[in-house]
Order: structure tokens, then sequence, then C-alpha cells
């Protein structure tokens, strides 16, 4: 399967409806983004702990209410054709893609420089006021997260991103109730595949981004990889 990073980053600006409507017309399996929270609480879609690098704004999410967030242009700094596009609230990335029924989330909590109190329990909730169950996946660079939404709702698929060799991964997997690992394709290996599909565990990679990587990681049999130019892999 593929899954379109932030939307289709490297085709319009990430973390925006645009962006997941690029994504969708080359006919992504799923779409990854990050979520932050505002000052209010509501849970911004945004991969950065600033508003800097991806809006003409400036200051950390944290320090923003949600109103002032949604005054940002978070299209105009990737290409002009872009300008007025909004940061969207989670809830608003749901709505769309209930359209797209095919299409599943993977809703990425991130893991500093800001902690945020209390993001599991957001975005728990707002999965299951979506009824949103069996089309989310939730996953973090931030393992005690996982652990803490799996808490709040076991129902909640949740897959565990990491950047390194993990030592005993399968005990691991199983202690936080895991459905899925997205481990960067560098450290990614056919044993860990066996080893996870053994146990019902998908193995999701990224971030990939031309067709002879691609081979490389489908002959060992990934479940999915993450890609910011879901038009190089339009297998449908």
């Amino acid at each position: 399967m593929v899954l379109g990073h932030r939307g289709a980053k490297g085709l319009a600006p990430e973390n925006t409806i645009a962006s997941m409507k690029e994504a969708i017309k080359y006919n992504v399996d799923l779409i990854e983004i990050d979520v932050q929270l505002s000052k209010d609480g509501k849970v911004i879609v945004m991969h950065d702990a600033t508003v800097d690098r991806t809006t003409d704004g400036t200051g950390y999410v944290k320090d923003l209410t949600s109103s002032e967030i949604k005054k940002l242009d978070a299209g105009v700094k990737f290409n002009p054709k872009f300008k007025n596009e909004k940061v969207p609230f989670l809830e608003e990335v749901i709505e769309f893609l209930k359209n797209y029924p095919n299409v599943r989330l993977n809703i990425e909590i991130k893991n500093g420089p800001v902690f945020y109190p209390k993001i599991e329990e957001k975005v728990a909730e707002i999965i299951n006021d979506y009824n949103y169950h069996n089309s989310a996946i939730v996953s973090s660079f931030d393992h005690i997260a996982l652990k803490n939404i799996k808490e709040i709702d076991s129902r909640i698929y949740t897959g565990l991103l990491f950047m390194s060799r993990l030592y005993n991964l399968e005990k691991y997997v199983e202690e936080l109730q895991l459905s899925a690992i997205h481990p960067m394709w560098f450290y990614l290996t056919e044993d860990i595949v066996k080893s996870m599909h053994k146990n019902d565990i998908a193995v999701n990679t990224w971030i990939i981004d031309d067709m002879s990587l691609y081979k490389k990681f489908a002959s060992i049999g990934i479940d999915s990889f993450g890609t910011n130019y879901p038009d190089r892999f339009n297998f449908s």
C-alpha cells in the first residue's frame, strides 16, 4: 500500500487539505499527518512545533490559539498557487476523508521539543466521536504516547515509529500492544518483516521516493511505504 507523507509533501503544501487532495489524485491507500495542540487545546495538523517554516506566521503552536492559527497562510510558501490554504484541524481532515472511505489515516503524535499534556485523550476522543477506529492508526516516536493512547482506548490501532535498531523488538511490540511498526527503511531488514508478520504485526516503512528503493522493500514483504511523491507510485 502507498502512504502519502503529510498528504503529498513533494507536490503540495504539507499537512493541508490541498496536499491530501493531491495524494488522493494518485490513488494512495493511506494519508499521514502530524498533530500538535494549540493554546486553546485544538488538535492542529502541523509537523513542526512552530508555524514558521510552513506558514506566513511565527511562533510555537502551543502559544497560538486555534483562531490565530486559522488566519495563517499555509500554502503560499510552498507555491503562490496555493495562497490562502489553511492549517486544518484533525476534525476537518476526518470530515474530508469521509468522502474517501477506502483511504485510511495515519495520525502521528509529535514527540518534541514540545510535549502536550492530554494530546492522547484529545486524539482518542476525536477518533471516537467520528467512529473512526477502523480507518485510523496513531503513530509516534513518543512511545509513551502510544502506551497512553492504548490505555485510553484499546480499540485504536497504534504504530511504532523508530530510527534505530531496537533490542528485543518482538517483546516490545507485545508490551505496547501495537498493531504495526513504522521503522525508517534504513533500519528495516527481511528478518524483522518475517518476525512481525509471524505475529500479525504490519510493517510500514518510510520515506521511499524512488522506484529502486521501493522494489527492494516490496521484495521483502512490507505492508506499506510512505512517500513524498505518490505520483511516482500510482499503481491503480
